[in-house]
């Protein structure tokens, strides 16, 4: 089972993100795309392969270190296209301290690695991040809060989706944490817990 603890935006956001990338996608070859009916838009913060067994557990984890985390305005700076297209969030420092106190609730938790899906061969910094963690996404310097936005199959498409998105931008106060099931391109299909700070 692979889930993912995530910052879940309102609903008006959500439907938002996927309507722009939807439209700015039309006529564009994707792998995916995040248009908040299969997939939901969100902001990542700890990736974990684990069990059904062990979904209680992983709740009280998450409710346990939810007291000392205070809802924060995020926004986002730029839509970034490279292999794929992210709206970037700026990190408030409380997000990053919230986001580290769930990763050391929550990693003992998982059962092994997630599943590896860039292109690029992975350093020695990313071999040990994902045999301590089981991923590297969530962890330093790797931790860039963003909401993906879809996956593209072609290079050349690239420039259009991104002058289609033009100065798209969102904000919202993170008040909403879940617990989300997710797929091999770590994309949440499922909210399975959703905790209101």
């Amino acid at each position: 089972m692979l889930l993912d603890i995530v910052v879940l935006p309102p609903a008006n956001i959500r439907q938002k993100v996927g309507q722009a990338i939807l439209r700015a996608t039309r006529g564009a070859d994707c792998k995916y795309v995040v248009d908040n009916k299969k997939l939901i838009p969100h902001v990542s913060l700890f990736h974990i392969r684990t069990s059904q067994r062990r979904l209680k557990l992983i709740e009280q984890q998450v409710k346990s270190v939810l007291g000392q985390y205070k809802a924060t305005v995020l926004m986002s700076q730029e839509v970034d296209v490279d292999d794929s297209l992210t709206l970037w969030l700026n990190s408030p420092p409380k997000l990053e301290y919230f986001k580290n106190k769930i990763v050391r609730a929550c990693a003992s938790v998982r059962l092994g690695p997630m599943p590896y899906v860039s292109k690029h061969v992975p350093t020695k910094l990313i071999k040990r991040y994902r045999a301590i963690y089981g991923v590297h996404y969530n962890i330093g310097h790797f931790f860039k809060p963003h909401i993906t936005l879809g996956k593209l199959k072609k290079e050349s498409d690239s420039s259009t989706v991104k002058s289609r998105l033009g100065g798209f931008s969102c904000r919202f106060c993170a008040r909403e944490i879940a617990i989300a099931q997710i797929n091999r391109n770590h994309q949440v299909t499922r909210i399975l817990k959703r905790f209101r700070v």
